[in-house]
């Protein structure tokens, strides 16, 4: 009996903080410089951001406390070489005027293990968020996975699988 309660708490307890390792991991954290983009009310204004692994070209808005952004997301000629996109998920972080996160968002996020052979990834967004008060920049941060099984890849020639996981934290 004390058996069954004392693993139905850890359960529960294993979820809960599995809960928070989503959008809510980065609130209250300082943000790099490079992961941030400085932003104007009004608008549609055109912006841009870059990694080694992928870039953002993007338009946005920003009406009182809406946020909206359209754009699309371009993968680098290290990762646009794979077969398939294993799980690829950006997001997007409002931040304060020390480029300090006050919340995260997925802005984009790439189906389980989509082909990029057949070009069957839709790599457009068009989302509309409600600022957090003391908005006054955002940020982009991602996490992927990239693999080659097959076809004229390089994974093929050397007869196994050819697995790349890339990232950028906030």
């Amino acid at each position: 009996m004390y058996k069954r309660i004392i693993t139905f708490f850890l359960l529960i307890l294993l979820i809960w903080s599995c809960a928070g390792a989503g959008v809510h991991r980065f609130t209250g954290r300082q943000t790099k410089p490079e992961s941030r983009v400085d932003v104007q009310p009004g608008g549609p204004r055109e912006a841009f951001w870059q990694t080694r692994d992928l870039a953002l070209n993007f338009e946005y808005e920003w009406e009182a406390d809406a946020f909206a952004i359209v754009g699309r997301v371009e993968l680098s000629k290290m990762i646009a070489h794979f077969t398939t996109i294993d799980h690829l998920r950006v997001r997007i972080h409002f931040l304060d005027s020390e480029g300090v996160v006050l919340s995260t968002y997925n802005v984009w996020n790439a189906g389980r293990r989509e082909s990029l052979h057949y070009h069957f990834v839709n790599f457009s967004f068009d989302k509309q968020y409600t600022l957090p008060d003391g908005t006054e920049m955002i940020g982009f941060s991602y996490t992927g996975e990239a693999s080659d099984t097959g076809g004229d890849g390089l994974a093929r020639r050397g007869g196994g699988r050819g697995e790349w996981s890339f990232w950028w934290q906030p």
